[in-house]
């Protein structure tokens, strides 16, 4: 599978491990699409040779969100893994399925993404009733546990992110 981001692979290989472990499952990347605003036209008269015919003429292209990633979670998720439940504590509360939508972003934002996607969260939730959550897999890593592939470097050694994460059993085991 191809990424647009790192940071989109790093949660891609986070959320296997969950799935692996019977903790979340339909897990897909870029699937689902939500046209926020449809496309927009306007009437113009042109003349032909014995009347006048009103032509619709584009205006605006829809604006149409694509979410990182959609899964759906085991309800079971807050006994057996709280650390991650409290993550997505605000997703599984709002959305009246237990379906999370997910936009991952990097630890630096160029280009003011963060204004955007505030803006596209507050829409998505307003119109369609659905909340989208933000995430920065290095800060989600720090809060619950790093997937094994990112904690080692190509030699088998810890890398440095492993040195300060946890793995998902550990974690298991601490709940």
């Amino acid at each position: 599978m191809k990424f647009r981001s790192k940071e989109e692979e790093m949660f891609y290989d986070w959320l296997m491990e969950l799935d692996e472990a019977g903790l979340v499952y339909d897990v897909e990347y870029e699937e689902c699409k939500f046209e926020i605003c449809p496309k927009q036209t306007y009437k113009k008269a042109v003349q032909l040779k014995t009347k006048i015919n009103m032509v619709e003429k584009h205006l605006l292209n829809p604006l149409v969100y694509t979410p990182d990633f959609t899964f759906s979670f085991d309800r079971l998720i807050e006994e057996n893994a709280p650390e991650i439940a409290k993550v997505f504590e605000k997703s599984i509360d709002m959305n009246a399925v237990n379906r999370i939508i997910i936009d991952v972003k990097g630890s630096g934002s160029m280009f003011h993404d963060a204004k955007y996607f505030s803006a596209i969260q507050k829409v998505v939730y307003d119109d369609l009733g659905w909340y989208v959550q933000k995430i920065v897999p290095e800060k989600l890593f720090a809060k619950t546990f790093a997937p094994t592939v990112w904690r080692h470097k190509k030699n088998g050694e810890i890398n440095a992110l492993g040195k300060r994460t946890i793995t998902l059993a550990e974690m298991m085991e601490q709940s």
